[in-house]
């Protein structure tokens, strides 16, 4: 099995695209990287050390809690296991911040955790959402060892900003236990798929995937045993939407 050192990270996110005060949103399948040298901290430390002390690294903590009917317990609620273990190892860091949505949270270590986290909307995607703070602030999106197609829910709030005709607004009620540890009732504005008209619908992104690689917005390195892929969000979400809106069907691979 291969072995993958702190300075071979620290090389390959350079080349990413990842810079000294940057934020970084990593979407993670760590086992393409074979071992990590000192596990976990190594991923973490070879991005702390390229961001510094003025950086933010976030991490998603999804849990879809509502759409379970289970209670979103901030400091509790595990992500879903799809997400990564990198994920998880982050959350349960001492001084990481998490934010309140009850089916899309995310983590921050940082200087602007408290801020990025803040729950300013129940849009989990669109307006005032955490994705909208990561657009603004055009974080450094990376993922590793996935593909364009499965664990960049990014795409999500292209899709949501373009109004494709595929989703809907979806309202979820139940209870969440906040930062004081109070439990209180509360909604979440997802924008999930038409499952009832478009259930047989495929989506498949990796056409519009090489197209941003195409016009420079996106990278794909391969490294180790799969690649990296990365790109910044403003430019991402721009000519994503261009995309979106010239042809609604584009991520769409099979419709029955």
């Amino acid at each position: 099995m291969l072995t993958t050192k702190k300075s071979e990270l620290i090389k390959v996110f350079k080349k990413a695209g990842l810079k000294t005060g940057d934020t970084i949103l990593i979407h993670s399948s760590i086992f393409f990287l074979g071992r990590l040298q000192d596990g976990l901290d190594t991923l973490y430390y070879s991005i702390r050390n390229i961001i510094g002390p003025t950086g933010n690294v976030i991490v998603p903590n999804f849990t879809y809690s509502f759409r379970r009917k289970k209670i979103f317990n901030v400091y509790k609620s595990q992500s879903c296991k799809s997400i990564g273990i990198f994920s998880e190892f982050l959350r349960k860091k001492k001084n990481s911040v998490r934010s309140l949505d009850p089916l899309f949270s995310m983590s921050c270590i940082g200087p602007d955790s408290k801020k990025l986290m803040k729950r300013d909307s129940n849009n989990c995607f669109g307006k005032k959402s955490t994705f909208d703070k990561i657009v603004k602030k055009n974080s450094l999106v990376v993922g590793l060892g996935i593909s364009y197609s499965t664990g960049l829910p990014i795409f999500m709030h292209a899709e949501k900003i373009a109004k494709v005709f595929y989703r809907q607004n979806l309202k979820l009620k139940g209870f969440i236990i906040r930062h004081d540890k109070k439990k209180v009732r509360g909604y979440a504005n997802h924008f999930a798929r038409c499952e009832k008209k478009y259930q047989n619908l495929t989506i498949d992104r990796e056409n519009v995937g090489k197209i941003l690689e195409k016009k420079m917005i996106s990278k794909k390195i391969r490294f180790k045993y799969g690649n990296i892929i990365s790109f910044r969000a403003k430019p991402f979400i721009n000519e994503t939407v261009k995309l979106l809106k010239k042809n609604p069907r584009i991520f769409i691979k099979n419709e029955k």
